[in-house]
């Protein structure tokens, strides 16, 4: 995490600031919903980058920027704000939905007039997170896969053993679980995930076709995963037609499945899902 000059206080732990100890809980939340231990994730000032900037790199890569008000709040409109605030018009960093900067003295305010209201380090750590969530995947290398199944050995000792490398390969299981954190499914559970890549391995050992195996073999996990605290699951569904084109579309490549459809449904079908998404949402449903 690199930062403008504008910035450091809010991340200096000499200054006062806790922001290492949420980084510290980040990691531990994303080891706990996806099972994986992130790297350590070193803080740096930037000259070069504006005063409230800040920039995440992944491996010395750029993958995401922002910018924040250090003793300002974000307050965000959901759909059920009651009128207009007064403010600093901005993005959300994370998901680019409009906001507003606003000062303390304005947060009682926003909160009674049901925005979302946000401190500003909140924001960055927030980002931060779904960054990660997002690039899972490409942090998982072949070396950490290896640790895993070590540590596996521990408590199921032979399982990893029988599986690796007579039936699949350590490069077949990294592949595996990687295709689940993409998708963003917790891969904590990696006895079941071997025991469903031993199973499968017998008709196919493509990790695409594997990585389906073990994604249904996880199925309880991913549907508690994402139901409601009342235990309902929110859903948005595709009309049968669309669901027949998209399967009837699919084509093996050299790089995995990939769908070989036009490019104008493509894109009706995105602006669709996304306005379904988009009315679900409203209703304060996560589907």
């Amino acid at each position: 995490l690199e930062v403008g000059y504008g910035l450091v206080s809010m991340v200096d732990q000499r200054a006062g600031a806790n922001f290492l100890t949420r980084i510290t809980l980040i990691r531990r939340q994303i080891a706990q919903e996806l099972g994986i231990i992130t790297p350590t994730i070193r803080i740096h000032d930037n000259l070069l980058l504006a005063p409230n900037a800040y920039a995440v790199k992944l491996r010395g890569v750029e993958v995401a920027t922002g910018t924040i008000m250090p003793n300002h709040y974000l307050a965000m409109n959901a759909g059920l704000a009651t009128e207009d605030l007064p403010g600093i018009p901005t993005t959300e960093p994370t998901f680019g939905l409009p906001a507003l900067w606003i000062t303390p003295a304005q947060r009682e305010q926003a909160e009674a007039l049901h925005y979302t209201v946000v401190d500003a380090p909140s924001v960055l750590a927030t980002h931060i997170t779904e960054i990660i969530k997002a690039n899972a995947w490409t942090m998982l290398t072949k070396s950490d896969t290896k640790q895993l199944l070590d540590r596996l050995k521990e408590s199921h000792p032979g399982l990893a053993d029988d599986l690796i490398p007579n039936i699949v390969s350590l490069g077949d299981v990294q592949a595996v679980l990687q295709h689940l954190l993409r998708e963003r499914v917790c891969i904590r559970d990696l006895p079941l995930i071997l025991e469903a890549i031993g199973a499968a391995s017998r008709q196919t050992k493509d990790p695409e076709a594997l990585g389906e195996r073990a994604r249904l073999a996880l199925a309880r996990a991913i549907c508690a995963q994402y139901q409601s605290p009342e235990k309902v699951l929110h859903v948005v569904t595709l009309p049968h037609e669309t669901e027949s084109l998209l399967t009837h579309s699919l084509e093996r490549s050299e790089n995995g499945p990939i769908i070989a459809v036009d490019g104008t449904t493509i894109q009706r079908l995105l602006a669709a899902s996304a306005a379904a998404i988009e009315n679900a949402a409203l209703t304060g449903a996560q589907p």
